[in-house]
């Protein structure tokens, strides 16, 4: 493994200083300890000290953006955005102004990178892809420059993956900016970052857990992200979680479906399954690989954990589906629509999408809403 070998000089006047320095990696140590107060208290205070250096509006941007998985409060989402969205357009304006070095491109290129990521967030798709050009554009430059700037990685990493994740009209936009996607390539730049990365070596490890976990079903490498990261940041509660909830899923893929339904009165507590998601990203990974006897279980007993949620029944619908059992699916899409209304587990944009999906499964099986 190549050693990181980039000398980097203090710029100053028109330039932006070499990243990371040490309070660079105190605030990342602090936010995924999930300690989110010291962490943004020490973002302000740079920003108040050098309110002309892009690279703490980035680092704001950065911190609101994954605090907001961290955190034991409930911020509205749309405020979050708009603080990521307001933090990385003052990077981008104040970047745009200095001297294109190498640790300036980085800082611009990872700013538009975070603010395509809002922009999409926020359904603004156009706006989101063309931060993504830009994003990109700068992120080549800078490992054209220094193949050795790994930081970098990060996010030519998610414009390579994620697109390749991408269906419909987000994939034809995707398509016109260039960005058709390359799964292998996303995950290597991925893995660059987080074995050789300094400033977002974090950020790496983080998504490539998570990656792993919700998007591949590969708990192997998910555990091992996910518990090098909860070794080193005990106190993040989040974290903590998300490992004990792939190492279960992992036991499960090793053990059958069988040992949860059987033991699920102890293992409940014991793998944090304190939502209907838990056992749905079980049951989804199975029937991705047309497991459906394996799947069914799982989403019986979601149903059985969680009977005032609509959700669950709408994926039982959709797997009794792909098992041909329409009779069935029909029932429980049904049931599913009665309980949206009341599902308080949900946010406006979900309960919208879930409704959409039953009433056009019920069509599609030549089926109304209510008997």
């Amino acid at each position: 493994m190549k050693k990181l070998l980039v000398a980097l000089l203090l710029l100053f006047g028109s330039s932006v200083q070499a990243v990371p320095d040490e309070m660079d990696q105190k605030i990342m140590q602090l936010l995924f300890n999930a300690e989110l107060s010291q962490a943004d208290s020490l973002i302000n205070h740079q920003i108040a000290a050098q309110p002309d250096n892009p690279k703490y509006y980035f680092l704001k941007a950065h911190f609101s953006f994954y605090s907001r998985y961290f955190s034991q409060t409930n911020v509205p989402r749309d405020s979050v955005l708009q603080v990521i969205v307001s933090a990385a357009e003052k990077a981008v304006e104040l970047g745009k102004k200095l001297e294109k070095t190498t640790e300036t491109k980085f800082i611009l290129g990872s700013s538009y990178g975070l603010l395509s990521r809002a922009y999409i967030m926020q359904q603004e798709l156009w706006d989101g892809y063309w931060a993504g050009i830009d994003s990109r554009s700068l992120l080549e430059e800078v490992i054209e420059e220094n193949p050795e700037y790994y930081d970098a990685y990060i996010g030519l990493g998610v414009i390579h993956y994620y697109p390749s994740r991408l269906t419909g009209f987000r994939a034809f936009l995707a398509w016109l900016g260039g960005m058709s996607g390359d799964r292998e390539k996303g995950l290597h730049y991925f893995e660059i970052a987080a074995t050789q990365g300094d400033l977002l070596k974090l950020e790496a490890y983080f998504i490539l857990g998570t990656m792993y976990r919700y998007l591949e079903g590969d708990f192997q490498q998910a555990e091992k992200y996910l518990g090098w990261l909860a070794e080193h940041f005990p106190d993040n509660r989040f974290i903590a979680t998300q490992y004990s909830q792939v190492r279960l899923s992992k036991m499960v893929e090793e053990q059958g479906v069988e040992f949860l339904v059987a033991g699920i009165d102890s293992l409940r507590e014991v793998y944090a399954i304190n939502n209907s998601g838990v056992l749905n990203i079980m049951a989804y990974n199975f029937m991705g690989r047309e497991l459906y006897d394996q799947a069914l279980p799982l989403f019986e007993l979601n149903i059985k954990l969680y009977p005032d949620q609509a959700n669950p029944y709408d994926s039982i619908s959709e797997c009794l589906v792909n098992m041909n059992r329409n009779e069935k699916a029909i029932e429980y899409a049904r049931i599913g629509l009665e309980k949206l209304p009341a599902d308080s587990t949900i946010n406006e944009d979900f309960r919208n999408n879930l409704k959409e999906l039953m009433e056009t499964r019920l069509k599609d099986l030549g089926a109304q809403p209510n008997i």
